[in-house]
């Protein structure tokens, strides 16, 4: 009877042993699955940060394009006026 019961102690300590390696696997897998969404996630990040600082660089031109052609505008102006005599 003892030796029966051990029996079924250890095949129940096996089932159980198991039952965890198969929730541990799930969880091995649903933390690849994150990881994976973590790299696409920083790599868009990456992306839009790139994009982000080439719009930046392009304003900065752009800024300074306007700014040059108002000097532009002010130097003919002033040229203009000191030509006719004001």
């Amino acid at each position: 009877m003892n030796l029966r019961q051990f029996n079924l102690y250890i095949e129940s300590l096996y089932e159980k042993y198991n039952q965890q390696k198969a929730i541990l696997k799930e969880i091995e897998e649903e933390i690849e699955k994150e990881r994976h969404n973590l790299m696409e996630v920083s790599k868009e990040k990456e992306a839009l940060e790139s994009l982000k600082e080439k719009k930046y660089e392009e304003y900065k031109y752009q800024t300074v394009i306007e700014q040059n052609l108002m000097i532009d505008e002010q130097i003919s102006y002033k040229t203009a006026r000191s030509t006719l005599g004001g």
